[in-house]
């Protein structure tokens, strides 16, 4: 494990930046990039000789498909424990797992269907140990994706045997109702969800395009208009990325539905399988001759290399702070984690940014508060900047005492503990 010695960024988020600039509905390229080589941990999650691959992460659990037992099963390691947990024990073929707090689904062969590779969709509750078989239709449902109460996945069961035709299916564990959100008779797949909002690959122009379905208003939309192909839609909150071939081989483009623009976020024509979280989009990049990871963070504008071993690094899937992705480097393909961080100083103005972001949304009720916050923060970036550790660890304790103080009366206690744990974060490492 190469381990660099900086802050963690845990719950605190940088505050998303806003294109000012992006007309709407228009593709607007950036500028070109800050480029660093990430500081931060990389950890190996699994070190067993067989293949482990298709990671997902949801906060301190990483699920996978693992090879170990002869077939597939899906196995999870918890961050927060230290604890790796097998899953799935039948013995058919469990793949492709997704997770979203304490639910994990994924495509599942043990119904025997003719058909080696059809399935149904399952999931294992962690909070109560209970599995549930999802769906119940013969024909193929795979691919699942969770976000809260809401499955959605790839549905075949309205075409006949060997059509490479689906449609996108959604069941809410909430009012246990089955939804057929799709019906055009093109093909319909690589679904994904972020609350109400649900994105897939879809092929009803001949050409692949993203659309997206918004549960809330009913209103199916298409997101992508060129004529070549866009594919492997990911979303998180208003943003949508996916895999674009318009410039040739595949770039990550992005739209944000807050403003209508679309953003090409890839220079570099060689790149596919996006995630994003938040601000922060990552992908598997091969302009060095290997595959790699690499991310974007939109709040900076910083592109980032996350691994240089000269072997395969592919599939990243990202959750805050958190990248995980198979990798090659051992001979087999097992999981590895990047956790990003910042340095003190780098750490304090993300909190001083989180506080600008609490005044706007009333987190934080009062302007004078916010200033207040500010100043102690000021004073630590100061000290620091002098070399008085000292100095800033006594301004940083003020700060947290500060927002102890107005909490409830003037910060609400999600919004004030957030910004107590990361100022605790950059005591601890300067004390240490």
């Amino acid at each position: 494990m190469n381990r660099i010695t900086c802050i963690p960024l845990l719950a605190l988020t940088l505050a998303a930046c806003q294109d000012a600039t992006g007309p709407q509905g228009v593709e607007r390229t950036p500028p070109s990039p800050l480029f660093s080589l990430a500081a931060g941990t990389e950890t190996p999650i699994t070190t067993d000789p067989a293949d482990q691959y298709a990671p997902a992460i949801s906060g301190d659990r990483i699920v996978w498909t693992d090879s170990r037992n002869g077939n597939g099963d899906i196995y999870m390691f918890d961050l927060a424990t230290g604890i790796e947990t097998r899953i799935t024990t039948d013995p058919a073929l469990q793949a492709n797992p997704d997770i979203a707090g304490d639910r994990i689904v994924w495509t599942d062969l043990r119904n025997g269907s003719p058909y080696s590779f059809w399935g149904d969709i399952y999931m294992y509750d962690l909070a109560t140990g209970i599995e549930t078989r999802i769906t119940t239709d013969p024909a193929l449902q795979r691919n699942p994706a969770i976000s809260g109460d809401r499955i959605v996945w790839e549905d075949w069961r309205n075409w006949p045997a060997h059509s490479y035709w689906g449609d996108i299916y959604m069941y809410d564990l909430a009012t246990g109702i089955e939804t057929r959100i799709t019906t055009d008779p093109a093909s319909q797949f690589d679904a994904a969800i972020a609350g109400d909002r649900i994105v897939w690959q879809d092929r009803r122009m001949r050409d692949d395009d993203i659309y997206m379905y918004d549960l809330a208003t009913g209103i199916e939309t298409r997101i992508t208009t060129h004529p070549w192909g866009q594919g492997a839609p990911r979303i998180s909150g208003d943003r949508i990325v996916w895999q674009d071939n318009r410039n040739g081989p595949f770039d990550i483009y992005m739209h944000d539905l807050a403003t209508g623009a679309e953003t090409r976020i890839t220079m570099d024509p060689k790149v596919a399988e996006p995630d994003i979280s938040g601000d922060r989009i990552v992908w598997t990049d091969y302009r060095n001759g290997t595959f790699d990871i690499y991310m974007f963070d939109l709040a900076t504008g910083t592109e980032t290399q996350i691994t240089t071993d000269p072997a395969a690094q592919r599939d990243p899937a990202i959750s805050g702070d958190r990248i995980v992705w198979w990798d090659s480097r051992n001979g087999n393909r097992d999981i590895y984690m990047y956790e990003l961080v910042l340095e003190p100083a780098e750490a304090i103005q993300a909190i001083a940014d989180r506080v600008d972001a609490y005044q706007i949304d009333r987190s934080i009720k009062n302007q004078g508060i916010a200033e207040s916050l500010r100043a102690f923060l000021r004073q630590a970036e100061d000290a620091l900047g002098r070399g008085d550790t000292d100095k800033a660890v006594r301004s940083l304790n003020k700060f947290i005492d500060q927002v102890g103080k107005k909490i409830p009366s003037h910060i609400t206690p999600a919004a004030g503990q957030t910004l107590i744990d990361a100022a605790q974060a950059v005591i601890d490492q300067l004390t240490s």
